[in-house]
């Protein structure tokens, strides 16, 4: 372990720590980096639901701002009175802000891109033109810019033309097996999940995960399937209500559990018979590779993502246009394998936490 010096500091900045994928990167890169440099974290909003996995000696400053926009002052307060070497910042509205504040103070600033863009011509809301526009201007400000898949690369060059570095997210570790078996256990008892016999789906409710697709193709699977199977949806968000209307509208009250946002998602990834994703657009997410590192069989559809990065991989793993009868047949040759498990080890060394963690602190002063 490094001695910390005066140049040896990093400041993590993230909008919130909910539950998320950007949120568990940023617990992961805290909880590494500060092995070798002297780490604060700044969390602008007012959500620390992920704050128990955070490391004791990370030095934590909370803005409990309702806005990022609202807390302009208080980064300039913080570079003025901190001195910073090193900043990396997690998300669009804190990679924009703290670009802004590179104007004003010199440090070291790497951003990171966790989504797909989209193009300019495909932007209406006039405020998210002026992001845009904001973001092209400032980002060539930063010293790095992280792009966590290379179709997010690929887009910021041709969209916007600004060059960028591909770090695949630091995903897995070993936390990631570590669960509260009793408690998980009373869970799967009281809503009747037993293992093999559900489907898993991890994300917000939200119109980009759209579980709304999710619940029209499980309808047909429960058809099909006579109810054997069930739906798993670990997660939480705006379309809760809409969800739970369309599994009203459906009758599937009995055959899918919205259970919420799960701290550690890992033991019930484990216990599942597969992992369905029906996103409409993604960066490259977390969960596809947790689902990986436990070896399940996997159908993700189609969307802007960098999703092909890693899928097809093994005879399990299906990366397929959104169609419900396509599913439906890759579901097919899911029930009807001999061997389930699937070996995605190639894949997942390239996001181990001890490898890609390296990458970030290789650009670090």
């Amino acid at each position: 372990m490094s001695k910390y010096n005066k140049k040896s500091d990093v400041t993590i900045v993230i909008p919130n720590l909910c539950f998320g994928g950007a949120e568990k990167i940023c617990i992961n890169l805290c909880n590494h980096i500060v092995n070798e440099f002297k780490t604060n974290l700044i969390v602008v909003g007012k959500d620390l639901s992920l704050i128990n996995q955070l490391d004791k000696r990370i030095n934590l400053i909370k803005f409990n701002s309702n806005r990022m926009s609202y807390s302009f002052f208080k980064f300039i307060q913080y570079f003025y009175k901190h001195k910073n070497t090193n900043v990396i910042s997690l998300l669009d509205n804190a990679n924009l802000i703290c670009s802004i504040c590179k104007l004003f103070f010199n440090f070291n600033l790497i951003i990171t891109i966790h989504n797909v863009l989209k193009p300019p011509r495909e932007v209406n809301k006039f405020i998210d033109k002026v992001l845009n526009f904001l973001c092209l201007i400032f980002y060539r400000k930063s010293d790095h810019i992280i792009s966590i898949s290379k179709k997010i690369r690929d887009d910021l060059k041709l969209y916007f033309n600004i060059d960028s570095k591909v770090i695949y997210n630091p995903v897995l570790n070993n936390h990631l097996k570590d669960f509260n078996k009793k408690n998980e256990n009373l869970i799967l008892e009281k809503y009747n999940l037993e293992t093999g016999n559900y489907i898993i789906n991890i994300g917000s409710l939200s119109e980009q995960k759209n579980q709304l697709f999710l619940i029209q193709t499980f309808k047909k699977i429960s058809e099909k399937y006579k109810g054997k199977y069930k739906l798993l949806i670990l997660g939480d968000g705006e379309c809760r209500g809409k969800i739970q209307e369309k599994i009203v509208q459906y009758s599937l009250e009995k055959e899918i559990v919205l259970l919420g946002n799960v701290e550690n998602p890992g033991f019930f990834l484990k216990n599942s018979m597969c992992f369905l994703l029906t996103s409409k657009w993604e960066g490259l997410p977390n969960v596809i590779v947790e689902a990986m590192n436990f070896e399940k069989p996997i159908i993700a559809t189609k969307c802007p993502s960098g999703i092909n990065e890693v899928l097809p991989h093994g005879d399990l793993g299906f990366y397929i246009d959104p169609d419900i009868n396509l599913i439906l047949k890759k579901f097919d040759i899911i029930v009807n394998a001999k061997i389930k498990k699937q070996n995605y080890n190639k894949v997942l060394d390239n996001f181990l936490v001890s490898n890609q963690t390296l990458k970030y602190i290789s650009l670090l002063k």
